[in-house]
C-alpha cells in the first residue's frame, strides 16, 4: 500500500493535481482504504518541506475530496463520530 502512495505522488509531483488527480484519489478511495490513504498521504506531506507549495496543494486537494466525493464519505462520517460532542 505504501508503495502505491509513493507512486502516486511521483505522478503527482511530475504531472499535477488538476482534474487528473481528483480522478485518481477518488478512484483510489472506491478500492481501497480511504481512511489508510489519506494517513499515508499525511505521513508524505510532512517530509514534504523542501517542496511547500506541492504539500499545499496536495492538502488542499485531498481535503477538497474528503468534503466532497461520495466515495470519502464513510471517512467523513467517522471522523465526525471521532469528534468531541462541543465541536471542539
Amino acid at each position: 500500500f505504501d508503495v502505491v502512495a509513493d507512486r502516486l505522488l511521483n505522478v503527482f509531483k511530475q504531472e499535477g493535481l488538476e482534474e487528473k488527480g481528483l480522478s485518481m484519489i477518488r478512484h483510489l478511495c472506491t478500492h481501497l482504504d480511504a481512511r489508510r490513504l489519506y494517513i499515508i498521504v499525511a505521513r508524505a506531506v510532512q517530509q514534504e518541506s523542501s517542496h511547500l507549495e506541492f504539500a499545499q496543494h496536495l492538502v488542499q486537494t485531498f481535503s477538497w475530496v474528503l468534503f466532497t466525493a461520495p466515495q470519502t464519505k464513510a471517512l467523513r462520517e467517522e471522523l465526525l463520530l471521532s469528534s468531541p460532542p462541543d465541536g471542539s
